[in-house]
């Protein structure tokens, strides 16, 4: 069935509709189905519905061919099923809770238009693009197929795409003179897709696999808000530039890539027993939970501790059961009583066992200022002394510069340095 006339629609509409109250071009709550199989979709074509309102519609099986939805002030909560969008425009509109799902959109262009909170499902987005969009907000892309779809001079925010388990299959985006802001990509191939010009806020590329001509030097981030890149995407990919690492992501490493590959590797690592301050306390408990995460197993007071038991019974214990005892350096900790205690206690481990069981890190420059007459109470002067050397003619890890930019690239970047001294060897 072929509709080439505003007539021949509205009699069409009026056959479906269950409120079929129309006032001018305004279709208020309405549900109109059309037929779903492919060969006997309803076409539309050459048909203008520019200027209308529209709001909580439901339609399905139908062909716009050559349609325009232009200067509509507000079309909401609109669902398309299994339709298709063949050279359609989107221009100077408000489209608000639009649902596309199973639907093809080919050639059809987004165009200085605000666009919000749509949904793309098993849908074909082929030769489709979105133009000097002032806000492109909450828009989910969900095992659709992409074919030269792009976004040119927009605002992009929230956005997710997420890819899906097809073999042989590329997506093929671009990104251009844009801004992204919040974005997610979730296990996505992006070889052949290109961001050029971009501003890149804090987008998640998680689990994806990019090309190393697929992010290049003309991005940058927003301001200081770097974009993220999981572990599974930097080993995944192709080694990006330095220089667009540094720019959009923050990293200064340039062999992150080789860093990963070998922290990620089935290692057996060794345990820690956390030793730190209270006073520190916001800092351990950051750092333990970034370990944790990958994969270490740490005992730290503040959420494992038993009840029931002496405090320095507790202590000795687990600094004898642990590998080795990650020492929190700063003022706070040499000045601690609670942790002179575990680090003679770790000391007297290392001496007795001949290995190395001290593990320093440093967040001020305490350990390596204070001098022996500077130690309080003077019963206890030599044997703090002693952990202090101990603890000096260990290589520290400065974690100075990043320890007000906790839970950031280079909180984690030393987090991984860390790491790398911790595991387990054939002793």
């Amino acid at each position: 069935m072929t509709i080439n006339t505003k007539q021949d629609f509205i009699k069409h509409l009026e056959k479906y509709l269950k409120n079929d109250k129309l006032k001018k071009q305004y279709f208020l709550t309405s549900n109109f189905y059309g037929i779903a199989k492919t060969e006997d979709l309803i076409i539309v074509d050459n048909y203008d519905f520019s200027g209308l309102d529209l709001k909580n519609l439901d339609l399905q099986g139908l062909n716009f061919i050559n349609c325009k939805f232009d200067n509509c002030e507000y079309l909401s909560e609109i669902t398309f099923r299994a339709c298709i969008f063949n050279n359609c425009s989107f221009t100077n509109s408000h489209l608000n809770d639009f649902k596309f799902l199973e639907c093809d959109l080919i050639k059809t262009t987004f165009k200085k238009s605000i666009l919000t909170y749509f949904t793309f499902g098993d849908s074909l987005l082929s030769d489709t693009v979105f133009i000097s969009c002032p806000e492109i907000l909450e828009f989910y892309f969900g095992g659709c197929e992409f074919k030269n779809l792009s976004f040119n001079n927009v605002y992009l925010a929230y956005a997710r795409f997420e890819g899906h388990d097809r073999e042989n299959y590329d997506f093929k985006i671009s990104f251009n003179n844009s801004l992204l802001d919040n974005n997610l990509f979730s296990h996505f191939d992006l070889t052949n897709s290109v961001f050029r010009k971009c501003s890149l806020g804090q987008t998640t590329f998680s689990d994806c696999i990019i090309s190393k001509n697929s992010i290049d030097k003309s991005n940058s981030a927003k301001g200081n808000e770097f974009s993220f890149i999981d572990f599974q995407t930097i080993i995944k990919s192709e080694s990006l530039e330095p220089v667009v690492l540094e720019r959009c992501f923050g990293i200064n490493e340039t062999i992150i890539k080789d860093k990963i590959t070998e922290v990620t590797k089935k290692i057996e690592y060794q345990t820690i027993f956390i030793s730190y301050s209270f006073k520190d306390k916001a800092f351990a408990i950051v750092l333990n939970d970034s370990l944790k995460k990958k994969g270490i197993s740490t005992f730290l007071w503040e959420k494992d501790a038993p009840g029931g038991k002496g405090l320095k019974k507790i202590m000795k214990e687990n600094v004898n059961k642990q590998d080795r005892l990650l020492f929190i350096a700063s003022e706070n900790s040499i000045k601690s009583k609670a942790c002179q205690f575990e680090l003679t206690e770790g000391r007297l481990k290392q001496e007795k066992l001949w290995k190395e069981t001290l593990y320093p890190i440093h967040i001020d420059n305490y350990l390596f200022e204070v001098e022996k007459d500077d130690i309080r109470p003077f019963e206890f002067q030599e044997e703090y002394w002693l952990n202090i050397r101990e603890l000096r003619e260990i290589n520290s890890i400065n974690f100075c510069e990043v320890n007000v930019k906790i839970g950031t690239v280079e909180f984690e970047n030393k987090v991984i340095e860390l790491i790398n001294g911790l595991e387990k060897t054939n002793e």
